[in-house]
């Protein structure tokens, strides 16, 4: 009797925490801490000519001059694709919250949710998460979220978070945390051809949200539809 007492009074307690936790989803609120972006005021100003470059950007290998201006070339050109994803996103998001108001400041999309895939010699699973922090006039920061744990071994996970505090796109905020460390840092410091791999990246998962955002409009209005028509199909 005990048992079955206890095991009715935490089917409660579950129910209950995914009941708020759903509550809290729905109202367009931050679900984690670490999907905050609390640290705009550390992000280095851009100079006039739009990147930043420091004495160590190049590592201790001497590059000619060639290579340095390819660097320069690619990387403009990887900022301003990830600009013009986060213009279309905006753009999105003003139709979405036509239909869910909710979702005004802050919008969490699910990229990827695997439950099992062998990776680097290791079975996990993995949970990506895109999220996006507005204000009056528009996009305000990018939250870029992955978690991966090991199925068989609990204590070996990593989670990584990369924050873009907009319109600061090449200073991203990177930080990476394990079971036994935790790394901290901002993308302008890495070597430039990391840079560019790392805003390709960001680009890509912007643009699956863009996909992702679309598709939930075009499944409200045929929702729609399909119930209009049902009521009126006499």
């Amino acid at each position: 009797m005990k048992i079955s007492l206890l095991s009715a009074g935490l089917a409660v307690l579950l129910a209950a925490g995914l009941l708020q936790a759903q509550e809290s989803r729905s109202k367009g609120e931050v679900s984690d801490p670490m999907r905050k972006c609390d640290n705009r005021d550390k992000q280095p100003d851009i100079p006039a000519s739009g990147l930043i470059f420091y004495s160590t950007s190049w590592g201790n290998n001497p590059q000619e001059g060639q290579y340095r201006r390819e660097m320069e070339r690619l990387l403009r050109i990887e900022i301003q694709n990830v600009r013009d994803a986060i213009n279309d996103i905006e753009k999105k998001h003003k139709e979405y919250t036509e239909l869910f108001p909710d979702y005004k400041w802050y919008h969490e999309i699910v990229l990827e949710d695997d439950p099992g895939s062998w990776r680097n010699g290791i079975f996990q699973n993995s949970r990506k998460v895109i999220a996006f922090h507005f204000t009056e006039t528009g996009m305000d920061c990018v939250v870029l979220d992955l978690y991966a744990k090991s199925i068989y071994d609990e204590n070996n996970w990593t989670r990584k978070v990369l924050r873009l505090y907009y319109p600061h796109i090449q200073s991203i905020e990177m930080q990476t945390v394990r079971h036994n460390y935790q790394l901290g840092g901002t993308l302008d410091r890495a070597e430039p051809r990391i840079q560019i791999e790392a805003l390709r990246k960001m680009n890509s998962h912007m643009r699956e949200a863009v996909y992702t955002i679309d598709m939930r409009i075009a499944a409200y209005y045929n929702y729609r539809d399909k119930v209009n028509g049902w009521q009126t199909g006499m």
